[in-house]
This record gives C-alpha cells, sequence and structure tokens, in this order.
C-alpha cells in the first residue's frame, strides 16, 4: 500500500514522516528530475505501507519543478491514499491545495496541524463540519509530538471511497470543460480533471488534447470569461475562503502579539537582528571548532598510537607494496572517522536545529537587501545555506529563483566561495585545528570578500536586475531532538555509505601509487605551480587532485603524504594555511560540476570550473608571499 504526504511547505511534513518511518527511510531523485522524495515504510496491524513525502507546494501545477514532481507523482505513481497536511493557522490558504486534491479523485485524510496554536491565535475550527462539508476524514494532530499520527495512518488504511466534495464552476466555464473532455485522448486521470488542468493552461496536460484549434476556438468562445485560467483559479479560491468561513471561527477583540511575533520583533529588527544571525552563526562555528576539534584529538589518537602501530607491526612481512596499500587505506579511514565526519555530523545537527526552530526563513529575510547588492533574490540564501552542506542539491535549488541571471550567480558563488561541509572539514580539521581560531576566520573572511566582489562583478556584467522578495515567516517552534537526529542521520547517511568507502578506495589506490613509485610521475609536471608559485611541498599536488573526486578525500591524501594524521610534522603554518584556501575555493567536486553541466550547460560548467582553480592558485600564491613577508 502506497500513502503519500501533501501540503505546503512548512506545514509538518517532516516531522509527520519521520513519525511514521523513523531513520529508515531513503532520499532519491523523482525520475527525470533533481527533486528529491523521501521514501520510508510503516506497518500497520499486518499491512506494510510506503510513505512518500512530497515535496511543499502551494498548488498542483507546472510552476516549479517541486509542483510538477508532486502532481505527477500523485497522478502517474497512483498513491492509494493521500494524507493532507493543513497548518490550522492559515486554513483558507491551505484549502486550495486540497480543492485540487480532491479533482483528483484519490482517496484522502486530511491532517490538522498546529491547531494549538491556531487556538492562541483565537482561531477556532470545527472539525467535524469541515469533515462533512468535503467528505472526507479530518484528524487533529500535532505532528512534533505525534499526537493524531496513527489515527491519520488508520483511516487511511481503512479508507474506502467516498463521496466528495466537487466544485461547480459558472456555467460558461462548465460547458468548456464538457467540451473539452470530447478532445481529449487516453488520459492517466479522469476526464473531468484533465479537460480542468488543460483550462488551466497546465504544460503537462496539454499533450492529451486531440485538436489544439479546436481547443483553442472553443476557449474563444467564452465571451465573458477572457482568462478562463484565471477563473478556474479564482472560482478555488473563493470555495476555499467560504469553507473556511464556514468551518472556523475568529475570536474578535483586543489584538495580542503571538510569542513568535514578539521574537521577531527583535530578530527581524534590520537595525540589530543582522548581528544576531551573525552571532548564531559565530556560534555555531565555535561549536564546531571545539567540539569537532575535541573528536577530532580523540578519535586521531586511537588510531595514531593504536591501531597505526599494530597495523604497521602486523604487515611487516607483507609485501611493501601490499603494505602500503593496506596502511593508506586506514589513514583514508581515519581521515573520515576524525575529521569529516565530526564536522560533518556536528553541521547538520545545528542546520537542522536552525531549521526545526523556524530561525533561517528569518535569516533569508534580513538577508534580502544585502543580497540585492550584489544583483540577488534574498531567496538565493536558501541554496547558499543548501551549500554550506553540499553543493550539489544546493545548485539544483537554483530552480526555485526567479531568473536565469540569478540562478548563474548563486551558482557560481556556490562553486568557489560558499564552502561545502567537506569543505568545512578542511577549513576547521587541517586549518583551524593546527592554526587555530584566527585561520579559521581569514578564509572565511576571504571566501565572503570574494563572493561579494564577484557578485558585484557579475551584477555589472549579466544584464538584468533582482526581483523582489515575498516569503511566509512560520512560527517559531521548539525542535524536538528525535526529529534532529533523524535528519541528521538522513543527511549524513550518503557520507558514511558513499563518502567513508570512497576515502577509503582513494587511500589504498595512493598507497598503490607510492608503492609503484609513480608518485613522481604525476608530481613533477605540475611543480612549478604547486612548489613554484604555491610555496607548497611538491606532493600535494595529488590531495589537491584528489580533491577533484570528492573534497573529503583532499583530507586522506594529505594524512598519507606522511602517513600520520598529524600534518604540522610536514608542513609549516603557512603552507597548512596556503593549502587549506586554495583546497576550499578550488572547482567542486566532479558531481557538483556534473550538475553545474546539467543545470547551465557545458560552456557555463567549464568557465566556472577554469575559473575557480585560476582564482584558487593565483591567490594562495599571493597568500603565501604576503604570509612569508609578515613572519
Amino acid at each position: 500500500m502506497k500513502i503519500a504526504l501533501a501540503g505546503e511547505p512548512n506545514v509538518g511534513k517532516s516531522c509527520f514522516f519521520n513519525h511514521l518511518t523513523g531513520i529508515h527511510a531513503i532520499v532519491s531523485n523523482y525520475p527525470g528530475t533533481t527533486v528529491e522524495l523521501m521514501k520510508g515504510k510503516a506497518k500497520f496491524s499486518d499491512t506494510v505501507i510506503e510513505i512518500i513525502d512530497l515535496p511543499g507546494t502551494y498548488a498542483l501545477g507546472d510552476v516549479s519543478e517541486d509542483e510538477r514532481v508532486a502532481k505527477n507523482y500523485l497522478i502517474k505513481e497512483k498513491p492509494d491514499v493521500v494524507i493532507n497536511i493543513i497548518d490550522c493557522t492559515a486554513l483558507e490558504r491551505n484549502l486550495y491545495l486540497t480543492l485540487q486534491l480532491l479533482e483528483l479523485k484519490i482517496p484522502f485524510v486530511m491532517a490538522l496541524n498546529f491547531y494549538e496554536e491556531a487556538k492562541e491565535k483565537g482561531i477556532s475550527i470545527d472539525k467535524d463540519k469541515l469533515e462533512k462539508m468535503l467528505g472526507i476524514p479530518v484528524i487533529i494532530i500535532n505532528a512534533l509530538s505525534g499526537k493524531g499520527i496513527y489515527t491519520s495512518l488508520q483511516k487511511a488504511v481503512k479508507l474506502r471511497k467516498r463521496k466528495y466534495l466537487e466544485i461547480k464552476y459558472d456555467d460558461d466555464v462548465e460547458k468548456v470543460i464538457e467540451k473539452i473532455e470530447k478532445l481529449l485522448n487516453e488520459i492517466p486521470t479522469s476526464k473531468r480533471h484533465t479537460a480542468i488542468r488543460v483550462l488551466e493552461n497546465d504544460s503537462d496536460f496539454l499533450s492529451y488534447v486531440k485538436d489544439k484549434n479546436k481547443l483553442e476556438k472553443i476557449k474563444k468562445s467564452v465571451k465573458f470569461h477572457p482568462d478562463l485560467a484565471m477563473e478556474v483559479s479564482k472560482e478555488r479560491h473563493g470555495k476555499a475562503s467560504i469553507i473556511a468561513r464556514e468551518c472556523s471561527e475568529i475570536r474578535r477583540g483586543k489584538i495580542k502579539l503571538t510569542p513568535s511575533e514578539h521574537i521577531d520583533e527583535i530578530i527581524t529588527n534590520p537595525s540589530y537582528g543582522p548581528f544576531i544571525v551573525i552571532f548564531t552563526f559565530l556560534l555555531m562555528f565555535g561549536f564546531l571548532f571545539y567540539f569537532g576539534g575535541f573528536f577530532q584529538d580523540k578519535v586521531s589518537d586511537v588510531f595514531e598510537t593504536k591501531i597505526l602501530p599494530y597495523l604497521s607491526s602486523y604487515t611487516e612481512s607483507f609485501h611493501p607494496i601490499l603494505q602500503e596499500v593496506i596502511m593508506n587505506a586506514v589513514i583514508g579511514t581515519e581521515a573520515g572517522l576524525a575529521i569529516a565526519v565530526p564536522y560533518i555530523g556536528l553541521f547538520y545537527v545545528f542546520l537542522s536545529v536552525l531549521e526545526d526552530t523556524g530561525f533561517l526563513p528569518r535569516v533569508t529575510f534580513l538577508i534580502d537587501k544585502y543580497m540585492h547588492k550584489i544583483g540577488l533574490h534574498g531567496k538565493s540564501i536558501i541554496p547558499m545555506m543548501l551549500g554550506i552542506g553540499c553543493s550539489v542539491p544546493a545548485i539544483t535549488s537554483t530552480r526555485m529563483l526567479n531568473t536565469r541571471r540569478e540562478r548563474l550567480i548563486t551558482a557560481i558563488l556556490l562553486s568557489g566561495f560558499i564552502p561545502c561541509s567537506s569543505r568545512i572539514a578542511i577549513i576547521f580539521g587541517i586549518a583551524g585545528h593546527y592554526l587555530g581560531w584566527w585561520a579559521i576566520l581569514l578564509i572565511y573572511l576571504i571566501s565572503l570578500s570574494l563572493a561579494v566582489v564577484f557578485g558585484k562583478i557579475l551584477n555589472k556584467i549579466l544584464p538584468g536586475g533582482a526581483t523582489d522578495l515575498i516569503m511566509e515567516l512560520p512560527e517559531y517552534r521548539i525542535p524536538l531532538l528525535k526529529n534532529i537526529l533523524m535528519k541528521t542521520w538522513l543527511r549524513m547517511k550518503e557520507f558514511v555509505y558513499l563518502v567513508i568507502p570512497l576515502l577509503i578506495i582513494g587511500g589504498a589506490v595512493f598507497g598503490l601509487l607510492k608503492g609503484l613509485n609513480l608518485i613522481e610521475i604525476i608530481v613533477n609536471p605540475l611543480q612549478p605551480i604547486v612548489s613554484g608559485w604555491l610555496l607548497l611541498p611538491k606532493e600535494t599536488v595529488i590531495p589537491l587532485i584528489y580533491g577533484l573526486l570528492q573534497k573529503d578525500l583532499t583530507i586522506a591524501m594529505l594524512m598519507g603524504l606522511g602517513e600520520t594524521s598529524n600534518i604540522s610534522l610536514y608542513m609549516t603554518s603557512i603552507q597548512i594555511f596556503t593549502f587549506s584556501l586554495v583546497a576550499v575555493i578550488y572547482v567542486p567536486c566532479l558531481i557538483a560540476i556534473g550538475m553545474l553541466i546539467r543545470e547551465f550547460g557545458w560552456k557555463e560548467a567549464f568557465l566556472i570550473s577554469i575559473s575557480t582553480i585560476f582564482i584558487a592558485i593565483f591567490l594562495g600564491g599571493i597568500v603565501a608571499r604576503i604570509s612569508m613577508i609578515i613572519t
């Protein structure tokens, strides 16, 4: 049995999903798109249920990739039941999507979330009346605590087809719908629904029409409704408004500010709100620096004092090449467990807290006016925040931006100047761990300055301007530890299952190259750049090359050079800083380059990649020389 979760953004779908599936969930792209779907399994009695968390959307249309994926999944995959999760504090707005779901004729249950918050705002909802008007089961839930979630699942499992509410449009519009139904080929959903979508100019449904010319004639025959798509939308909004008024009551009287509104008076204040954001991120970086460093020391100590010495002694009788392969494979493991996991894992914990509290949308709001200075929309901060986690989904998420210009500028800044979690591991695990706080702050300051400078340059070069920001700020909420840990694990799972094996394999390959004395063949041609310009040990070209595959491999290979996690034993402070800066700025990993090609084309991807390599090498050489003069 398949159950799909549908609803607007920030209505609690992820919490609902996590309560049902736990950590046993997978993330996969919907075929032919870069939009991610969460899938998991739940068991009810003897029934195993597949739960699909659809992208949060305000409607089912073709305006955005998220809308398309949610719509196409419901139509083509045909889930047995849909659970429509509703934000009670914005019932009328949420009902628009509900009415579209009703048109699909898929059995579904409505789950009313944030019911208590609505009551605090003076909004009371008559659940029984809503159930009667819509013709569907309606359950009150609390997605954070889990209240009502299993009741919703129980209703969904036992749900049988019922007589649902059907919107009747203006008589002229209804006649057009009937005429369009006669023009349709074989269709994946009901004729009425398809005809309505055709009327709304949904490009995904126009292909089902036999005669496009006849369709245009039918549309033009309606004298009093020149814009039929707008007419359908207005009718739905009107019906949503009527249902909301009938089923809810707003208590009048003196309006009191909610706790969220009180907090927003401080945080979204343009005078000191930005300083709160800066302090929050400094707190996050301090958390990463101290706790990540603590775990790095502990894990490295186990490897350096126990595992590696024992392994070295145990493999003494092995062939020298085999010994090199084994030792470097273990060093690769050490790099993943000692450096990458602590910093990346702790970062995702912090990011999940910021998301679940509702703080991140406020960051978007506050930063909007500053983003406009480099020709970007405030919403660009969302891909950039994703980019702090991973550049790959961040590049694809630029689709949420309104223009190709904004998407391209954001992608360029993501590629070189927004450190992803793997780059964060380099900044904290190498520069920060061996040099201290100043190195972390300086690398971030350089990256931010480059982002501003190149953002301004691109803003001047590329035609057009930034669009205005309109967004909803969700309520502040206390995050649940269980949800934070689940989200952290789902984000870390790919790293654990994919990147750590790559680190082990990468270390083994590096050991094989050393054992076969092939390092010099790779290193010598690039020595003028690495040693002559960057003033680094010539062998460090190997970690930089490996970083093209996966940035985390840079750390493993750097440790492999000296066969120790203590990099300071064979590199000076200036060299550690220069190496870290170059590794952070130059071209993102191959997967991210692949996404650049997919989103913008070969030419743009090539230019972006070459530019970041040139900037990193040029800047690294300048910084190395300035550092030598200062010290």
